[in-house]
């Protein structure tokens, strides 16, 4: 009975997780040495080329950022 309450309190967790996302359903990190951008469908720690990614916010394409200067 007990893991049952646990599983539902889990689905229940990870149903309001994936409702809170973006709208495009994607996350984007950014190689901080090439300022590369990655897009992830799940949150989380990624790492590339031995580096680790960080979260971004409305982060632009290279082609974006080469405009803008």
């Amino acid at each position: 009975m007990k893991l049952n309450k646990l599983l539902n309190h889990v689905k229940e967790y990870l149903s309001k997780d994936e409702d809170q996302g973006p709208s495009s359903g994607s996350y984007k990190y950014e190689d901080p040495k090439t300022g590369e951008i990655f897009t992830f469908k799940r949150r989380g720690v990624y790492k590339k080329n031995g580096r680790i990614l960080v979260p971004t916010r409305g982060a632009k394409s290279q082609k974006d950022k080469a405009s803008d200067n």
